[in-house]
């Protein structure tokens, strides 16, 4: 038969041990992320941004942009636009001269992350039209660079969902009344 003694000593062993042993940071890469759009009023650009993971601090995440001009684009470009701290390992401007509907164009860049927190990384298709009007679109992802395991989405994971935010119920109404006469229309 086991003491009870024997019992609780092994159990205070157990709860010290548990204590004073740290876990271990995951260090783990986040999977491959993509953002999908399209630009101008009839949709006349398409752009896919990809990474293909979240490295962790100070490594590096190889990006991929796809460009699809729906009409003959005379002079391609896509713009990458990172933050400052961010480094981008190439020009932040590539041209591809004309190019013709529904061709693909596509740039890689790789980017270097020199601190933990959230980044937003851009690379944008654009075109110019006659004229003075242009076309374009974006990519977007959202990396968070973080010492427990770092993530990209193309969901800001800082946007604040407003279909769950109370508004604050306040009576302005006697102010509104005082303000309206009889004959103004209400406004909804």
């Amino acid at each position: 038969m086991i003491s009870p003694k024997f019992v609780r000593l092994i159990f205070t062993l157990f709860l010290l041990g548990s204590l004073l042993i740290q876990p271990v940071p995951a260090r783990a890469q986040d999977g491959p992320a993509l953002d999908h759009t399209t630009g101008g009023e009839m949709h006349l650009i398409d752009v896919t941004l990809q990474a293909d993971g979240a490295p962790s601090l100070g490594g590096t995440a190889n990006l991929s942009v796809e460009v699809i001009p729906q009409i003959d684009a005379p002079d391609l470009t896509i713009q990458w636009i990172v933050p400052d701290e961010v480094t981008l390992l190439g020009s932040d401007i590539e041209s591809f001269g004309s190019t013709a509907s529904q061709q693909s164009v596509t740039s890689q860049r790789q980017i270097v992350f020199p601190a933990y927190g959230t980044y937003k990384i851009i690379a944008q298709g654009k075109y110019d039209l006659a004229g003075s009007s242009h076309v374009s679109a974006a990519g977007v992802l959202f990396f968070t660079i973080s010492p427990t395991g770092s993530t990209v989405s193309d969901k800001d994971p800082n946007a604040v969902n407003s279909n769950h935010s109370r508004l604050m119920a306040t009576k302005s109404t006697q102010a509104l009344a005082s303000t309206m006469s009889p004959d103004d229309k209400p406004c909804f």
